[in-house]
């Protein structure tokens, strides 16, 4: 009987130990998450130390309230952290590939697996984890992402296109992920499917915009056009409004896209009095593009009224204020409008 009563106090003991352990590691585990859930939302893994990487608690839990497997979180912290050695690349995998058992259905593993082989160039493993990442939550950008990274890898520009098209969901992201990983395959689509896929001009994004005009008309003749521009500011800012306006012309042969190469054509050949000229260019300018932005309006009814065909001119510059909030406008068309 005592020996009994001595077993039950060592069971007690051990279960009473070991639920203490699990509370504690619990508890731990949730001051650890409020910094990893933080560094997750965000995508900056590097602002913790390696203290904090090797502590993190990845077993008991397992997964955090978010359902993001904790292996996952601590993979992304070797991955993303300065001067990632192979090492803490192959941890990371081992990381990840357990992560998968452990919520098999949230696919931010396999986005990550797709990511960590990309870098390393293994074009086969990028594509087969990208495609399990999108597959499982196509809607999420970061599988998009990295699939469509992997398969410009290997120039694959069939299937990226055939998932764009077949999404059921996009935004802006989505648009323009896909037009990155194009652009990096290929410089022009005779097809022009690509480009009739988004609509651009109204988006205020460099970067978008750029991606648009390589697959228009190749990625030298962008290049191109776009030193060319930086000369005919150059000319411009110095009052040489000649070389200027033909500066922007050249730009225009090699991308007639750019509706900004099309107003300071315009605006420079205002400035040498040539407003036949300025016309054709700030009326191409308005419309063939859909900047929001009122400058062209602006420009144009300026240089109607240097012309002296007024009714003309006010028309546009009040168009210019009223409806894109041009600031130059509205004080030009109270001095020659009233």
């Amino acid at each position: 009987m005592k020996n009994k009563f001595h077993l039950f106090l060592i069971l007690i003991t051990f279960l009473s130990l070991s639920s203490s352990l699990v509370a504690y590691r619990t508890f731990k585990s949730f001051i650890q998450a409020r910094t990893f859930t933080l560094h997750f939302n965000t995508r900056n893994f590097q602002d913790v130390t390696q203290e904090f990487i090797d502590e993190l608690i990845v077993d008991i839990p397992n997964i955090s309230a978010t359902t993001i497997p904790i292996k996952a979180v601590k993979a992304m912290y070797l991955t993303n952290k300065e001067n990632s050695s192979a090492e803490d690349l192959y941890n990371a995998k081992i990381l990840l590939n357990k992560a998968i058992n452990d919520n098999p259905f949230i696919k931010i593993p396999e986005a990550e697996l797709s990511k960590i082989y990309f870098s390393e160039q293994q074009s086969d493993s990028a594509i087969y984890y990208g495609k399990i990442a999108f597959e499982g939550i196509s809607k999420n950008p970061i599988h998009f992402a990295h699939y469509a990274a992997a398969l410009a890898s290997v120039g694959d520009t069939a299937t990226i296109r055939n998932i764009y098209e077949n999404l059921e969901y996009k935004d802006f992201l989505i648009d323009k992920l896909y037009l990155t990983a194009m652009t990096e395959v290929i410089d022009e689509d005779k097809s022009r499917k690509i480009t009739d896929a988004v609509e651009y001009l109204s988006i205020d994004d460099d970067q978008y915009k750029v991606n648009i005009y390589i697959l228009n008309h190749g990625r030298e003749n962008v290049l191109k056009a776009f030193e060319i521009n930086e000369a005919a500011e150059t000319y411009f800012s110095n009052q040489d409004f000649e070389n200027a306006g033909r500066s922007f012309e050249q730009a225009l042969k090699y991308n007639p896209s750019e509706p900004a190469f099309y107003e300071n054509a315009g605006n420079s050949f205002m400035k040498l009095g040539d407003q036949i000229k300025a016309q054709q260019y700030l009326k191409k300018a308005i419309d063939s593009f859909n900047t929001k932005k009122g400058k062209s309006e602006y420009l144009y009814g300026l240089s109607k009224l240097l012309s002296g065909e007024d009714k003309e001119g006010c028309y546009y510059l009040a168009l210019s204020h009223n409806n894109f909030k041009y600031n130059l406008a509205y004080s030009v068309y109270q001095k020659f409008c009233n």
